[in-house]
């Protein structure tokens, strides 16, 4: 039976590009899926009269898969991505419970614009291999899709991360690969129940290390995989500015 999504958007009016035209453009691209979450929830960091602005009713549409809305919490500017994330995760809506029910939590950056197949494909893994904790797509950058973002993440002997494919061009070279040892964290489709077991993502950290511990994490608590299917419709658009969704000053 498909698990139940419950996707989370981190925005951060950073100052760099408008973080309001991203947010319209990554809500577009989710509400377009194939397959729909089943609960959205966008976490604010800070304040911005555009983003404001687009949070107003009918501003932008409802990516949810029955409708039931959009809840959305706001913390302070300097709120790291790892804090943003878990205040949806980790919180129950008060209204409804949402944050603790789903089966699956969909981690989403303002900038990261997911294909149309890309949900449906990352959740149609992790129910047919239950030993899977989490699966991470493509990224691509927004202007040149060609350019490879991430395409998961290694470690060094000393413990540092390394980007795997970061500004390779994108020829189809690596699609064999399926499991990698972590990734990029944004638009990672993570179990639930293993995030809550892991207590989310490591305060600490920043970039690529944030999905490199995690899995890490999820692997010697049980030896599950962090797994990446590398097929094209898996591809999710980021700005060319964006390199992660923690920022210097300690925010998404």
């Amino acid at each position: 039976m498909p698990g139940t999504v419950h996707a989370i958007v981190v925005v951060r009016p950073d100052g760099r590009t408008s973080a309001a035209y991203h947010l319209r453009r990554t809500f577009a691209s989710v509400a377009a899926g194939s397959r729909r979450p089943d609960a959205v929830t966008l976490v604010v960091c800070g304040t911005d009269p555009a983003v404001e602005d687009a949070l107003e009713p009918g501003n932008l549409p409802d990516p949810t898969a029955d409708g039931r809305g959009v809840r959305v919490i706001r913390l302070g500017r300097r709120t790291r991505f790892a804090a943003a994330v878990a205040s949806a995760a980790l919180e129950p809506d008060p209204r409804s419970g949402t944050g603790m029910d789903a089966d699956l939590l969909w981690l989403l950056a303002q900038d990261t614009a997911p294909e149309p197949e890309a949900l449906a494909r990352l959740a149609g893994q992790l129910e047919l291999s239950p030993t899977l904790a989490f699966v991470a797509p493509k990224l691509v950058r927004d202007d040149r899709p060609e350019r490879i973002v991430s395409l998961g993440v290694s470690m060094t002997r000393a413990g540092s991360s390394v980007e795997l494919a970061a500004g390779d061009l994108d020829q189809g070279q690596r699609d064999g690969i399926t499991d990698v040892l972590g990734s990029d964290i944004r638009a990672v489709l993570v179990r639930a129940s293993v995030f809550r077991a892991l207590r989310g993502i490591d305060p600490a950290l920043r970039d690529a290390d944030e999905g490199l511990d995690l899995a890490v994490a999820a692997r010697l608590m049980g030896g599950l995989r962090w797994s990446r299917r590398l097929a094209s419709p898996f591809r999710v658009m980021v700005r060319r500015d964006s390199h992660s969704p923690t920022p210097a000053a300690g925010g998404a």
